[in-house]
């Protein structure tokens, strides 16, 4: 069986962690499940107003 285990291919917990700059205030942790959109695009072209 050439498949792995779905537990091998588990995502990074993880995506983005924001320290804040005070000590004693709670890291974020953007993860998988808090994400705002079903699908990661990375984009190199961007429109302005003033572009156009």
């Amino acid at each position: 069986q050439m498949t792995p285990a779905p537990e091998a291919v588990k995502p990074f917990p993880h995506l983005l962690i924001i320290q804040p700059l005070k000590p004693e205030a709670q890291p974020y942790y953007f993860n998988l499940d808090t994400a705002a959109f079903d699908e990661l695009r990375r984009q190199t072209a961007f429109r302005w107003a003033g572009q156009e």
